[in-house]
């Protein structure tokens, strides 16, 4: 070599060692401004590099953590942390992989833990002897959380799939195979766990008469839950119970709830016998009063009205054989004749409170007008009637019922609805009698309506359920009440 070419190498070497001086800025700009951890460390776990992420992560400078353990910082020292980080940075010196990843929990500064998910990489000198260890990490502490979290539903689930009242089993949503049976599913159906698996639902009785399993699907992804009501089910040994099946969309699965409802089917049944049964007793005591107070307003009318008309035309006669100067004895017999007008008086009203005349003699339509007039002389409040036809009338027992039922509903006005008009309308169409009464008071409310101890409002329904009908109050404060009654009609000649 001349003599004159040293100072072109001279050149060439400062050019490449200030190329690599930017290069090696660049590098430690890159990785100070990463937003992941990244440090380095010797292999007995000793910081030699902490770029500004991991400082603000974890809460130390790097001058801090620069010589200093991972163990104890960064690391919570436990029996096995020493351990566990001389077995990791041995797997990387004896593994071919390039890398090694690990997830560990980690902690801050402030004693809060974190997770961080490490890429680790040795670092090896010419020799290939590992000289530092690069670690590259990310937080996964809200992934873990939620992990956790989707863990401990995915356990309650679990247990409520387990425990479940209801049987409940879980299909391949394609072809509509069971994948899972709960104990319940088992227990009702007859069939084992695994007898259920692989199966399809009308393989194990279960037919819901709804095509094929394709439409199922498609309407459980239009609306994500189908209710079956009433489906018979034919267990294992042959026998059918009565269930409520609703199928419920979980994206790759379809959950199938069946319960078992032909206990409470029985009940309803015998409930409902028991309903017709007491139903059909008050009919019959409704009828029997009605019979016996007719007997007994006959009776006080004919026997004591017949009385008391014979004791005033004998009083009258009596009165006679006293001369005008007995005054005495004539003022008494007057005073006795009007105590027996006023006691007539009180009979015929006894008598036709019982059981109105008018309803037997002239019908319905004609009870009811009187009805009306009498309510409006004895309380004052304006009253209009409707009646279309003009004369409604039916059998005797429909007949009773709407006239009792009209005058329960004039008695709660009187009582309790402050009202100063009433309308009323007695129609019948279409095979059916309305009765409709409404007033302009203070209108009833939801509480009064809920009491228990409505009788009255309870004899209403109960007549017209009586006959098929049924019955609606509705109130409105400050705007009134109205009660209508409606009840199939039935050709007089049919009672």
């Amino acid at each position: 070599m001349k003599k004159n070419d040293l100072p072109a190498i001279e050149d060439i070497v400062e050019t490449v060692r200030k190329a690599l001086e930017a290069n090696e800025a660049k590098y430690r700009e890159l990785v100070q401004n990463a937003n992941s951890i990244i440090l380095r460390m010797d292999t007995k776990g000793q910081v030699t590099f902490f770029n500004e992420f991991a400082q603000m992560f974890f809460g130390y400078t790097e001058e801090e953590m620069l010589g200093r353990s991972v163990v104890g910082t960064i690391v919570p020292e436990t029996e096995s942390s020493g351990r566990d980080l001389d077995f990791m940075i041995r797997e990387i010196g004896i593994r071919p992989e390039k890398y090694i990843n690990n997830e560990n929990e980690n902690m801050r500064r402030n004693g809060e833990r974190v997770w961080v998910a490490w890429t680790n990489k040795a670092i090896r000198d010419e020799s290939g002897k590992i000289k530092e260890i690069l670690c590259i990490g990310n937080d996964i502490t809200e992934h873990k959380r939620l992990e956790g979290l989707l863990e401990e539903s995915e356990e309650r689930y679990r247990r409520l799939f387990e425990t479940a009242n209801d049987g409940i089993l879980l299909l391949e949503k394609h072809e509509g195979k069971i994948t899972h049976a709960n104990p319940a599913a088992t227990e009702m159906l007859g069939y084992s766990k695994e007898e259920c698996i692989g199966k399809r639902l009308q393989n194990i009785g279960v037919s819901l008469d709804t095509g094929d399993i394709q439409k199922i699907m498609q309407t459980l992804d239009r609306n994500g839950i189908i209710y079956y009501d009433d489906v018979p089910v034919k267990t294992k040994t042959g026998q059918y119970i009565d269930t409520d099946i609703y199928m419920v969309d979980r994206a790759r699965l379809v959950q199938c709830n069946i319960r078992d409802i032909t206990e409470r089917k029985r009940s309803a049944e015998v409930i409902r016998k028991k309903e017709e049964e007491l139903r059909n007793l008050t009919a019959y005591i409704q009828k029997a009063t009605e019979m016996e107070r007719a007997n007994i307003a006959r009776e006080i009318h004919d026997e004591l009205g017949q009385a008391l008309t014979i004791v005033k035309m004998d009083l009258s006669l009596f009165r006679k054989m006293f001369s005008e100067d007995q005054t005495a004895m004539l003022e008494k017999t007057d005073a006795m004749s009007r105590l027996i007008d006023k006691t007539i008086q009180t009979v015929q009203r006894i008598s036709t409170d019982l059981r109105p005349g008018l309803l037997d003699d002239l019908g319905l339509s004609a009870a009811i007008e009187w009805q009306l007039e009498e309510f409006q002389k004895r309380t004052g409040i304006n009253c209009k009637i409707i009646i279309a036809p003009s004369d409604v009338t039916f059998d005797r027992d429909r007949n009773t019922a709407l006239f009792r039922i009209f005058q329960e509903t004039l008695t709660n006005i009187a009582r309790h609805a402050e009202a100063t008009e009433v309308s009323v309308s007695l129609t019948h169409k279409n095979g059916e009698i309305e009765l409709k009464v409404q007033d302009n008071g203070r209108g009833i409310t939801g509480e009064e309506l809920a009491h228990p101890k409505s009788f009255g409002l309870i004899g209403i329904r109960e007549r017209a359920i009586i006959f098929g009908g049924d019955s609606s109050v509705k109130g409105s404060a400050g705007n009134g009440t109205t009660v209508t009654v409606k009840i199939p009609a039935r050709n007089i000649q049919e009672s």
